[in-house]
């Protein structure tokens, strides 16, 4: 894209496309090294290349650091770039600021220079640029109904549309093949928040069927999930367990993301067909994936301090080479300084690496495995007395008594508190307050099920059947654990005709 027609430009070139590949596999620290070695050779570059490896230096600091100053002098330098005519550094500089914009979802800057983006491209009548920049402004559009819902949302829908449109008047080809599918599946999803069924369907079938000719698995998952969600509007719930089912075996570890929004319509599927045990099993495996995304966010977040540290530490490397250039009394000095400074970084390592250790040793302690009786450090008797306490507690409907507390519990079943609160947690895999709750809502959901006259009660009476205080404690627990209000399951389930 940068580079002249010389076989050394034309390696340049390979490095950019190379370096930009990197970043999007996420191999950070690859795309740093290919950046370093041009960055070795870009005095000798053209003022474009010179650009354009500037760029990727920009786009990979961004990454790491989501530097807004790094950002702000990206700005400064299109507007010079602007000046000079560089159309091909200029494109690339704006589709770089405009995805910006968009992660953070600032969608009017970010339509603002993919439209002017959109200008040099045609200009240049260079398709692969004009097909990915009307791409991007139709997500940018869409992703506005979907995220800020203006009040007037159609209007964004039209222009979404107007410029996928405008991507596929292009033939299909190596070049649009890469984009067309995802056109496609976006173009349902806008059809289904139309509620034009019918189109919406033939829109994501065509992106099911070239992802299926590409052997693209991800993008099979994508389909058969948008495909899900359309049978659940229309109502056939079973078609739509079936293509989310199918959806997840496709999607594999890939996205969690996209496992959760199948389970969600599994879940409102098979209960809208009355199949509660489902719908409840899918729900739990919904609250279960949303607690990993929730760790996964956390560990890229160590993962990206983790490329913070080696970079620093690569730059340090450098200083030391560049150090080794000068003459014998500047070394010196320099040397002297560095070590008073290498001191002070490694007391703040190592202060703060005793910190994490302690921390870590803390994590450990808390969560390390207990899975048998052994790692209970308990008498045998105690355990299982205890633990046959528990079972005539289940079995005997005790937990429906109100004000149960641990060391009530624990007094009743001739022990302590903590060695209640031990046992449970590592025989019941759960703390004491989610064993009760779990106990109580799953009895509720059992009697409100097959008992149409429990239905009549208010749910302070219900909650007061259920060994709660009030209706609010009850409401809440009963929420925490289904992801459903209690009045809006009893009003389903009466709608449904569930009877004795």
């Amino acid at each position: 894209m940068f580079g002249q027609t010389d076989n050394r430009n034309n390696r340049i070139l390979e490095r950019l496309n190379e370096i930009d590949h990197k970043m999007i596999q996420g191999e950070t620290i690859e795309a740093i090294s290919l950046l370093k070695k041009l960055e070795e050779i870009k005095g000798n570059s053209t003022i474009q290349d010179k650009y354009a490896i500037e760029l990727r230096r920009f786009h990979v600091e961004y990454y790491i650091n989501n530097n807004d100053e790094n950002f702000n002098v990206a700005l400064k330098r299109l507007d010079k770039i602007s000046e000079m005519k560089i159309p091909l550094v200029e494109y690339d500089y704006l589709s770089f600021i405009a995805q910006v914009y968009k992660i953070s979802f600032d969608f009017d800057n970010a339509i603002k220079y993919h439209k002017k983006a959109l200008k040099i491209a045609e200009k240049r009548k260079d398709t692969t640029d004009i097909i990915y920049t009307c791409w991007s402004l139709g997500s940018s559009y869409y992703l506005i109904e979907y995220i800020d819902k203006p009040q007037f949302y159609k209007n964004k829908l039209d222009s979404a549309l107007y410029f996928y449109n405008k991507a596929l008047k292009f033939p299909e080809n190596k070049t649009t093949i890469k984009y067309l599918p995802r056109i496609y599946n976006n173009l349902g999803r806008i059809e289904t928040a139309k509620n034009n069924l019918s189109k919406s369907k033939v829109y994501i079938y065509k992106a099911l069927d070239q992802h299926t000719k590409a052997n693209d698995s991800f993008g099979i998952a994508i389909s058969l999930n948008n495909l899900s969600k359309v049978f659940l509007v229309e109502k056939d719930y079973g078609k739509s367990i079936e293509l989310a089912k199918k959806s997840n075996r496709y999607i594999k570890n890939k996205s969690l993301r996209v496992k959760q929004n199948n389970l969600e319509y599994i879940a409102l599927s098979s209960y809208n067909i009355g199949q509660l045990k489902e719908a409840y099993i899918a729900m739990r495996n919904r609250k279960e994936i949303s607690e990993k995304l929730t760790n996964i966010t956390f560990l890229n977040n160590v993962k990206k301090t983790e490329i913070k540290y080696k970079i620093a530490k690569e730059q340090q490397n450098t200083l030391k080479e560049k150090y080794k250039r000068l003459n014998l009394q500047l070394l010196l000095y320099i040397t002297g300084f560095s070590i008073v400074i290498l001191v002070i970084i490694g007391f703040i390592f190592y202060t703060r690496n005793k910190q994490h250790k302690e921390k870590f040793d803390e994590l450990i302690e808390k969560y390390k495995p207990r899975n048998n009786k052994d790692n209970i450090d308990l008498p045998i008797d105690t355990i299982n007395n205890v633990l046959n306490g528990l079972l005539r507690f289940e079995n005997e409907k005790l937990f429906l008594r109100k004000n149960i507390y641990l060391k009530s519990l624990a007094k009743e079943l001739s022990t302590n508190s903590s060695y209640l609160s031990k046992i449970v947690n590592t025989h019941k895999k759960k703390n004491f307050n989610s064993y009760l709750n779990e106990l109580r809502i799953e009895y509720a959901i059992d009697q409100l099920t097959h008992n149409k006259e429990l239905r009549q009660y208010t749910i302070e009476g219900i909650a007061d059947c259920m060994g709660y205080n009030n209706g609010d404690s009850f409401s809440s627990a009963f929420r925490k654990i289904t992801g459903l209000y209690p009045s809006y399951f009893i009003k389903q389930l009466d709608k449904n005709h569930f009877d004795n």
